[in-house]
């Protein structure tokens, strides 16, 4: 019985890591334009983390640190992995950090580098970019010489305007929980693939509890639509995933006093029930420009 039901968590596991990447575009800001940060802005720590459930059932945990400078500069640090009774039957854990800049209303990465290990050879990622524009990835193992047989070609043009995955964690919101945080396109690059991740607004709900350590205030319920631009195997189980992906909604809270929102909650449909990951901790720390 067991073997049947790691069996069944093996089918969703591309839609987790989808789930984790939509929460990394989200989190960490868009290549669109976005509000101006303030001049004025605060330096900002901010620790979270995130429990992963399948039916009710914790099958995975991460956690990320943001820090963003008064300068505007950030850096943004994760890491996930498999737990619960999944995870001993399944080693995965994954590694991404990014560091960039806040420039004119729009999120600048700058180098961005990740690492998995577990349930197949490690892999490493490492993307430098420069003014929105991804210069050069790097990838071991890297993709076979016939990868791209099969798979549709990253053109150049695929490479400008976007971020890295993690970059989607920072999302700039001077103004607080406007609808413009929610109506926006995310345009993704990986390395392996170039991903379009529309939002549009749903509702907006109030989350309650007495925990200082959790979240407590308004939330922007977003739909989530994936558009695969390159990279995908045409007519694959991702292409099939985007066009069947309008139940996705990610849930977007706000950090009183730094400028910026932050995905609360993701749920992710998968053949074996809705895939959820939830935000199950907060710790912000900020310092006024005048403290510094």
């Amino acid at each position: 019985m067991v073997d049947s039901f790691a069996c069944k968590i093996l089918l969703p596991r591309r839609r987790l890591v989808i789930a984790g990447s939509i929460i990394g575009a989200l989190m960490l800001g868009s290549a669109v334009t976005l509000a101006p940060v303030p001049a004025s802005a605060q330096s900002v720590d901010v620790e979270m983390n995130y429990a992963a459930t399948l039916n009710g059932i914790r099958i995975a945990t991460g956690e990320t640190r943001t820090r963003v400078s008064r300068s505007g500069n950030y850096t943004v640090a994760g890491h996930t992995g498999v737990r619960g009774l999944i995870g001993s039957l399944i080693r995965f854990d994954a590694w991404a950090e990014t560091d960039g800049r806040l420039r004119n209303g729009r999120v600048r990465p700058d180098d961005y580098s990740a690492r998995s290990e577990g349930n197949g050879p490690d892999r490493t990622m490492s993307i430098s970019f420069a003014d929105n524009r991804a210069n050069r990835a790097r990838m071991t193992p890297p993709l076979a010489d016939n990868h791209f047989d099969s798979h549709v070609r990253i053109r150049r043009g695929h490479r400008r305007n976007v971020i890295d995955p993690i970059s989607v964690l920072l999302i700039p919101a001077p103004d607080g929980l406007t609808r413009e945080v929610c109506e926006q396109t995310i345009r993704v690059y990986t390395g392996r693939q170039r991903v379009n991740v529309r939002l549009g607004l749903v509702s907006v709900r109030d989350i309650r509890t007495s925990r200082a350590d959790e979240y407590s205030g308004r939330v922007l319920v977003c739909s989530v639509k994936l558009r695969p631009i390159s990279g995908h195997r045409e007519g694959g189980r991702f292409q099939q995933f985007a066009a069947d992906s309008d139940e996705i909604e990610v849930w977007i809270g706000h950090v009183d006093g730094t400028g910026f929102a932050f995905p609360y909650r993701v749920s992710v449909p998968t053949p074996v029930g809705t895939a959820v990951v939830h935000m199950t901790g907060l710790k912000v720390h900020s310092q006024s420009a005048r403290a510094e």
